[in-house]
């Protein structure tokens, strides 16, 4: 049996940016590690490619599957791993620091479920890669989970790295792994829904302050494309995380109440601005109202923890009640462009 498997989805990606993903990671470890792809159905081109960049590439498994999302590829990708750890890793990113074998020595020091370390975002690898190895045993998890919902409010550090709400940065333990898996049906913030998930059966977590994983800045990602699906994708996120968090709870409110204020910037970025604005004016008003009609619950919009809010994130709730949330974005971004214009 293998100490770690590293899962990597793989959907028509940089080409470049996985070999340089590839190579860190074999740069990264002396454990026995297997590295499983899942080519989740890329086009011929993508795929052969893909195919001539693992060609000879030890301990390296292919696994090829009609596209079905990179939660399906996970979850592939589990069930086709042999590690007694597994972590994943974006086809674009790269580790750092000797991340697996620093985690793994943790893990089994401390007999811990999941080693979590940080992660930092850019276009060009950090200079200075320090890695202290200070420990934080988590004894309050809904600080943690907190923190997954959004992660603007606690674990990050003055160098700009952070604790990921992503499915990355981490070794955790197989039979979590495999008991908890992603939901396909969730294509935006299934990955903040697995941590929940998870980290609600583990009995022994352990963050590390050392820098382990570098997510690359990428024009082409998912979030920067107009996605005609936001309005529906964006709703099961929102139903799901209804579904895990007690809304009761002060601190678990105040965090899904500034995820609520992103999603509904990032559905107006990505469809209501992006997607509508230029194009057709029926539409996105009839989207607008749905926005408005369909989003949100009685039980969030009343709550009492509604006032320990900060000002800005309550005004916007208080705007989005009275249907005037998107207009605000619209003149925001609209100075931006101006602004762009002028320079």
């Amino acid at each position: 049996m293998k100490e770690v498997s590293v899962i990597i989805p793989y959907f028509n990606g940089d080409i470049e940016l996985f070999n340089k993903c590839l190579d860190s990671i074999y740069e990264n470890t002396s454990l026995e590690t297997e590295i499983v792809v899942i080519n989740d159905g890329s086009d011929e081109e993508h795929s052969t490619q893909l195919k001539n960049a693992v060609k000879d590439r030890e301990g390296l498994k292919l696994i090829e599957q009609e596209n079905r999302g990179v939660s399906a590829a996970r979850n592939r990708g589990i069930k086709e791993s042999e590690g007694r750890y597994i972590t994943f890793v974006d086809a674009d990113d790269m580790i750092l620091n000797h991340f697996i074998d620093e985690a793994h020595k943790i893990a089994e020091a401390g007999a811990y479920d999941m080693v979590k370390g940080k992660l930092i975002r850019g276009r060009e690898l950090p200079e200075k890669t320090v890695s202290t190895g200070r420990l934080k045993r988590i004894k309050d998890k809904e600080d943690l989970i907190s923190h997954m919902i959004s992660f603007k409010n606690l674990y990050h550090f003055k160098d700009g790295s952070y604790i990921s709400r992503g499915p990355v940065a981490f070794l955790v333990r197989r039979e979590y792994a495999e008991e908890v898996c992603f939901d396909e049906n969730i294509k935006i913030g299934e990955d903040c829904i697995w941590n929940i998930d998870a980290i609600g059966l583990m009995k022994r977590i352990v963050l590390v302050n050392s820098l382990w994983y570098f997510y690359y800045e990428n024009d082409a990602s998912a979030c920067n494309k107009v996605n005609p699906d936001a309005l529906t994708e964006y709703l099961k996120k929102q139903n799901a995380l209804k579904e895990r968090v007690d809304l009761s709870s002060a601190k678990l409110y105040k965090s899904f109440a500034v995820n609520f204020v992103e999603d509904m910037k990032a559905v107006h970025r990505v469809y209501l601005y992006k997607g509508l604005k230029a194009c057709d004016k029926k539409q996105l008003k009839e989207e607008r109202k749905k926005a408005y009609e369909e989003f949100g619950s009685e039980e969030f919009f009343e709550s009492k923890n509604r006032r320990k809010l900060d000002f800005f994130t309550r005004f916007q709730i208080f705007l989005f009640e009275g249907k005037r949330l998107f207009n605000l974005y619209d003149l925001f971004r609209d100075l931006r462009a101006l602004r762009g214009k002028l320079k």
